[in-house]
């Protein structure tokens, strides 16, 4: 195990220790568990990410232009709303 020091806005520590307390947890052992639910998530998203700029370099990987997409949205609920766009 390592120690880990850092500094946070007022704000932060208070819900930690109103957490801790709520809890009968030690604000480390409460930071602990956010950093780990932290990493869990953001470690999940990377793998996505990796994957799908993997399969972005397959022969045959098909695409949509981000500004045809914003097009396509920004028309939702409008009376000139667009055909969602093709992918190419």
């Amino acid at each position: 195990m390592k120690t880990l020091t850092i500094t946070v806005e007022d704000k932060v520590k208070e819900g930690l220790d109103k957490i801790a307390k709520a809890t009968a947890k030690s604000s480390s052992y409460v930071a602990e568990e956010l950093i780990k639910t932290f990493l869990d998530f953001n470690d999940w998203q990377i793998k996505a990410i990796e994957s799908s700029v993997e399969r972005a370099g397959f022969s045959d990987a098909k695409f949509v232009d981000n500004e045809e997409v914003t097009q396509w949205l920004q028309s939702w609920g409008t009376d000139f709303e667009v055909e969602p766009p093709l992918c190419k």
